[in-house]
């Protein structure tokens, strides 16, 4: 019943916090219905090249991790 102090009122905001968030991280908001019965998306949602830019940078570290590894390794057997 109180609503002066300064625990109830921090208690207050979190419990509205929470509320908020979870209703805007549910899958009713994340994935709307509209009124012609269409859906929409939104989610994360990430270009076409910045995912093949990640891959084309991805696979260029690995080819240099991997050239790295075979300059730097010694030949076994060998003295």
């Amino acid at each position: 019943d109180d609503r002066t102090s300064d625990a109830a009122i921090y208690y207050l905001q979190k419990a509205a916090k929470d509320i908020l968030y979870a209703e805007a991280s549910s899958s009713r908001v994340n994935n709307q219905r509209l009124a012609d019965g269409t859906s929409v998306q939104t989610g994360l949602q990430i270009p076409v090249w910045k995912a093949l830019a990640g891959t084309a940078f991805a696979l260029l570290i690995a080819g240099y991790g991997a050239f790295l590894f075979f300059s730097f390794k010694r030949p076994r057997g060998r003295s």
